[in-house]
């Protein structure tokens, strides 16, 4: 009984771990990742580079918005433009403050593997719910759950969800050209609470797509 015990608490310990790194990786990547994307339409307006000099360290937001300004009326900043410079700003300023910030290095990251560590840890997250949820509905004793290879799993289903993105753009896309990475993350979350069901339906899709 005693050894029952101890070894709940310890895989409550794992679980809880699991939930809130990938939890506090997939609200910073997403978060990160969809204020750049408000930030490259506002550079595809104006035709001028704004998240590189977000990014680099020392530049004066207020700065930025007034030398933009000042290239000339056709190019001015609306409200909304300057609100979404100031928000990437300010997440950058909050990922990357000194000893406050443990996953600092999402804002050094490549685009493309901002994307795969988001929709990865979503999938963690969704992994991390659906152990909890067999123990709660008395399907699996939490400590009989595969804390290793079960979050794992969600993570690969969340790359899964971002492959199909590009494959299947007709779901994901929002508008022309941008994708909706709130729908990927989203979408990535179930894809780890219904790992088994969703991985057949990816054979059976893939299957389809190379007929």
């Amino acid at each position: 009984m005693k050894n029952k015990t101890i070894s709940s608490v310890v895989s409550v310990l794992i679980i809880l771990i699991w939930g809130l790194v990938a939890g506090y990786l997939c609200i910073g990547s997403l978060t990160l990742i969809d204020a750049t994307e408000k930030v490259r339409i506002v550079e595809r307006k104006i035709e001028q580079s704004i998240v590189n000099e977000i990014t680099l360290k020392g530049k004066d937001v207020d700065d930025l918005i007034t030398r933009l300004n000042a290239q000339g009326s056709k190019k001015k900043l609306s409200f909304e433009d300057q609100q979404a410079i100031r928000d990437l700003n300010h997440v950058h300023w909050y990922y990357s403050f000194p000893g406050f910030s443990y996953i600092t290095f999402i804002t050094i990251l490549p685009y493309m593997a901002l994307l795969f560590l988001g929709a990865g840890a979503g999938g963690t997250l969704g992994s991390v719910a659906r152990m909890i949820i067999d123990h709660a509905r008395n399907v699996r004793p939490i400590r009989e759950s595969k804390f290793l290879s079960f979050p794992l799993l969600g993570f690969f289903m969340g790359i899964m969800v971002l492959a199909i993105s590009y494959v299947i753009p007709t779901i994901f896309i929002k508008g022309q050209s941008s994708l909706n990475i709130a729908s990927i993350v989203l979408i990535s979350f179930f894809a780890g609470v219904f790992s088994d069901g969703f991985y057949e339906k990816i054979q059976l899709l893939i299957q389809k797509f190379f007929k």
